[in-house]
């Protein structure tokens, strides 16, 4: 058993052979796993192109001389053997999967081949994805028209070799006589540590003292009651409230917000010495955690009568990060590029990244303890108001998915669930879920805006749009945190529209002399195929819809649109597909022309990859597909199922006549 050199380079760790055994599931790694990867050891190479970065342990028993079996690790394992396949950094098969043939028989094309077997099984379905998600992994996602994964590495090949050699694994072995299962039993039992945001809600707690020095219990208490209801993010946050406290917090019929200050009391602790972070949890979270918990039996008189199961499009630790983030800015000052985390420079936002959350409020907060600065800013107080307002703001106005079956960054490609804006109403001792808005079309327009922006933005800790929305919610509410459903659409439009304009100069259009075109080549602005960036193909989706409403209906082929929901769809597909047009010797003149794309998911990509259109468009003739897709099929279906470069430069054309009209569009829909 190896005890020394633990560290291992993934070139050095494929120099060995591993050998997945029949106890451990198959592959079942994600969109958002993957992408994390590729993106953490990427910003790792662009600060320090010569820095080692580690990616975790990997835990294997010696099987032989020759093979390791792999105990734990196995998902990022095999993630690597594809990337290394991909960048060409490996090029024999070291890794297997026990009686598993189909698996075989992909790692055997993809190594041997250089391509993905065309083998049609559940059990490699997430391999098959796999390799798609690292090609088209956008490696700088806060960025409008970044290269992908592919693209980045074939331009820069020192990444590759950065991949090989300077990402390490732990590569730990355990005794060959071992128990797996008591191994396991040990790792199972260690215990888990506190999460970043328990340890912070222990530290604002704890700087509860009154000028004396001394805590206030009562608002500790009060304190952690609040914390823990905005915690629940996949619960109104009146429900989390016993009928006492929601009358105090949010009026009497549970629309407004009351909240001004946490409560004294004439309870007060010495604070003549140190408490730990978990003295002042216990100190606080026995008194929330029976509020909270007691609340079923405090709302006898309170029924919620339409009650619907939704997940949050944020998870709380991540949500937190906005709250700093729109708030205190001002006091951030955080690390430049390639220095350390003790330099500052005054040019970075708060990142939205919850890792960082401890760091930021030690950054922010706890840099004026002991000094002359008494800021009512950075108390406590004002932290725990702000951020029971911001929870209020985003249940009432923040979009939130219905029978999701899945709340995490790795959507599903399952599209049986819906958007839902509703707010929380009180009336004759009912509680009951209505729209946020009352007309029709304003509701259904916000739900389009917001939804469209989650599907292109979903990764939580990139959520700028989610910032800068409840950034404007707060500052445009009234009092009782009303807002003007035409200024909201305004502001939402805005916003995208400012997206559009962010891309790239040599993407965005110069739409003017665009449409003069008369035919279309590989160098036209958009003809980037799988490259092409996802915001826009969803944007051409929202303009579709919202002139779909309008009544002046001046676009081409708007007639088609028919009422659609933005999903998850992370796949561009071409709609003539490259091995299809192969036929046509100029074919790579127009194949990932904008008019010959659009988005779905990545299941539906795989199924349909070398399909006829004919068979596309009659497979799929009653699925929820945005705009353009039902424009594209039905042209297809009207010119007799042909789709051709003809009909690709017609459509790119009218794209472009959308796109030049996009003020208009959306400037047309307001006040209706």
């Amino acid at each position: 058993m190896e005890t020394t050199n633990l560290n291992k380079t993934i070139r050095e760790i494929f120099e060995s052979n591993y050998v997945v055994p029949l106890y451990q599931r198959n592959f079942t790694w994600g969109e958002e796993q993957i992408a994390r990867l590729l993106r953490d050891v990427y910003r790792a190479y662009e600060e320090d192109k010569k820095s080692n970065y580690y990616i975790g342990t990997l835990v294997v028993r010696k099987r032989s001389d020759e093979v390791f079996e792999v105990i734990d690790g196995q998902q990022r394992l095999t993630v690597l053997c594809l990337i290394m396949r991909i960048i060409d950094e490996v090029k024999e098969q070291r890794l297997t999967y026990d009686s598993r043939p189909e698996v075989e028989e992909f790692l055997n094309s993809l190594y041997g081949k250089g391509y993905v077997s065309n083998v049609e099984n559940s059990a490699i379905t997430c391999l098959k994805e796999a390799v798609n998600t690292i090609k088209e992994t956008i490696l700088q996602e806060d960025q409008e028209n970044a290269p992908s994964f592919e693209t980045f590495y074939r331009d820069h090949r020192d990444f590759a070799k950065y991949f090989a050699d300077n990402v390490i694994l732990v590569r730990v072995e355990i005794p060959e006589d071992i128990d797996v299962s008591s191994y396991f039993e040990i790792m199972n039992n260690r215990g888990e540590q506190l999460q970043y945001h328990e340890i912070l809600k222990a530290n604002l707690i704890g700087r509860l003292k009154d000028a004396e020095g001394k805590y206030d219990t009562n608002k500790q208490k009060e304190f952690s009651i609040i914390w823990d209801a905005c915690s629940q993010m996949n619960v109104p946050i009146q429900r989390l409230f016993d009928i006492e406290n929601r009358k105090k917090y949010f009026g009497e019929n549970y629309d407004c917000f009351k909240f001004v200050e946490l409560a004294s009391s004439s309870e007060i602790i010495e604070a003549d010495k140190e408490f730990s972070i978990e003295d002042i949890l216990n100190m606080s979270d026995e008194e929330g955690a029976r509020s909270i918990d007691d609340t079923a039996d405090n709302n006898s008189n309170d029924i919620f009568v339409n009650e619907t199961d939704y997940s949050s499009i944020i998870d709380f630790p991540n949500f937190i990060m906005l709250v700093f983030r729109i708030y205190y800015d001002k006091y951030f000052k955080g690390p430049s590029k390639g220095q350390d985390n003790d330099e500052v420079s005054d040019s970075h936002n708060i990142p939205l990244d919850d890792k960082y959350l401890l760091k930021v409020y030690e950054n922010v907060f706890k840099k004026y303890d002991g000094s002359d600065v008494k800021n009512y800013d950075l108390s406590s107080e004002v932290f725990i108001e702000r951020l029971f307002r911001c929870r209020t703001l985003f249940d009432r106005y923040i979009i939130k998915a219905v029978d999701s079956p899945d709340n995490s960054d790795n959507e599903p490609d399952d599209e049986d669930f819906s958007w839902s804006l509703k707010d929380v109403k009180y009336k004759d001792n009912k509680m009951y879920y209505e729209n946020t808005f009352k007309v029709d079309s304003q509701q259904n327009r916000i739900v389009m805006a917001l939804s469209m922006l989650q599907v292109t933005f979903r990764t939580r800790k990139y959520k700028t749009w989610l910032c800068e929305t409840l950034r404007w919610l707060n500052d445009n509410c009234d009092a009782a945190l009303c807002i003007k459903p035409d200024a909201y659409i305004e502001f939402l439009d805005n916003f995208i529209l400012s997206r559009f304009e962010q891309l790239n100069q040599d993407l965005l259009l110069n739409l003017d002399k665009e449409i003069e075109f008369n035919d279309i080549t590989k160098d036209n602005s958009l003809s980037l195929g799988r490259s092409t960036p996802h915001f826009l193909l969803n944007f051409i989706d929202y303009l579709y819809w919202v002139e779909s409403k309008n009544s002046s209906n001046e676009i081409k082929n708007i007639s088609y649109v028919k009422n659609f929901d933005f999903k998850y769809w992370n796949s561009v597909e071409h709609h003539l597909s490259v091995n299809k047009a192969q036929i046509d010797k100029d074919y790579k003149d127009y194949i990932d022309n904008l008019g010959n794309l659009f988005l779905l998911n990545r299941s539906s990509n795989s199924r349909l990859n070398d399909r006829d259109v004919k068979e596309k468009v009659q497979h799929y003739v009653n699925t929820n597909m945005g705009a353009n897709r039902q424009i594209i099929y039905q042209l297809t279906k009207e010119n007799n199922y042909n789709w051709s470069r003809v009909e690709i430069t017609n459509h790119y054309k009218d794209l472009i006549d959308l796109l030049s009209k996009r003020y208009a569009i959306l400037r047309g829909g307001l006040s209706r």
